[in-house]
C-alpha cells in the first residue's frame, strides 16, 4: 500500500531538487534499525517501502486511492498499465479543472482515469458522477474545465437527463419519518449512511476474546526491550512507580 515517504527518500529527493537539509543522516539507520525491531517485538508486520515518486504532487492521488486503482487494474487484467493510468490520472484531473483530490472528487477522477485506459477512448464512458461534476452539482470548479472533455461529457443522453436534477433537501423531521423516532442524531445519521442489513449484520456480531494475550508482566516486558542492541536505557513510569534499567 501507498504511504508517506521515508526520511531518508525525502532527504534524498530534496538534495535531487536542489535543496540542503539541517538533518543529521548518521541518525537515520540506527532509528529505523530500533523501530524495524520494535515492529518484530511487537507482532507487526515489516515490508519492503514503495519507492517514493514525485509524479505524486502531478496526480495528487492519496495513498489509499493508489492501492484501490492499482488492485482494479489488477482485477481487470491490466496490472502492468500502471504507469499509464497515473498519467491519466493526471490528465484527467487537468482536464477537470484541477479539482482538490479529496473524497469523494479523487475516487470520480481515478475511475474515469481507469475507463479511459482500459476501454482505449477516453470518456467514451463516462459515470454519472462525471456529469454530474461537469454540470456544476459539486460546486463550482477550482479551474476551468477542458471545453472539449465538457462537450464529451455533455452530449450523451444521460447528460440530458442529469441537467434537470435537483438535489433533495429533506429537514430533519421528514427524515426522522422516513428511519424512525425516538433515536438519537447520532444514530438517525448512521442509519441514513449504512444500509439495513450492514446495521442488521453489526448488531448480530459478537465480539470474541479468544486468544488474545493476557497482558506481560513489567519483568517480560523490560527483557525484550533491552534485547534491542540499539536500546541502551529503558525508563518506566506507571501508577506513581519509575524504574531505569542502563546496559552495561
Amino acid at each position: 500500500s501507498a504511504s508517506l515517504p521515508s526520511t531518508e527518500q525525502t532527504v534524498a529527493n530534496m538534495a535531487r531538487l536542489g535543496y540542503g537539509s539541517k538533518l543529521d543522516t548518521k541518525l537515520f539507520a540506527p532509528v529505523t534499525e530500533h523501530l524495524r525491531a520494535v515492529a518484530e517485538i511487537e507482532g507487526y508486520p515489516t515490508c519492503w517501502p514503495n519507492e517514493y515518486d514525485l509524479s505524486i504532487y502531478t496526480h495528487q492521488l492519496p495513498g489509499g486511492m493508489m492501492a484501490t486503482l492499482q488492485r482494479q487494474l489488477g482485477e481487470l487484467g491490466a496490472g502492468e498499465r500502471s504507469p499509464a493510468l497515473l498519467d491519466e490520472v493526471a490528465l484527467v484531473r487537468q482536464e477537470l479543472g484541477y479539482p482538490i483530490m479529496a473524497t469523494p472528487i479523487s475516487q470520480l477522477v481515478g475511475t474515469q482515469a481507469v475507463l479511459n485506459v482500459v476501454s482505449g477512448t477516453r470518456y467514451g464512458v463516462v459515470p454519472d458522477e462525471i456529469i454530474r461534476y461537469v454540470l456544476g452539482h459539486y460546486g463550482e470548479p477550482a479551474g476551468p474545465i477542458d471545453e472539449e472533455v465538457r462537450d464529451k461529457v455533455l452530449s450523451s443522453p444521460r447528460a440530458a437527463e442529469l441537467a434537470t436534477w435537483v438535489q433533495e433537501q429533506p429537514s430533519r423531521e421528514e427524515l426522522r419519518t422516513q428511519v424512525g423516532g425516538g433515536i438519537s442524531d447520532d444514530e438517525l445519521m448512521l442509519r441514513l449512511l449504512v444500509s439495513s442489513s450492514d446495521l442488521e449484520r453489526v448488531g448480530k456480531a459478537e465480539v470474541s476474546t479468544a486468544g488474545s494475550s493476557p497482558p506481560r508482566p513489567t519483568s517480560s516486558l523490560l527483557g525484550q526491550l533491552l534485547d534491542v542492541a540499539s536500546l541502551r536505557k529503558v525508563h518506566l513510569a506507571a501508577g506513581g512507580y519509575r524504574v531505569t534499567c542502563l546496559r552495561s
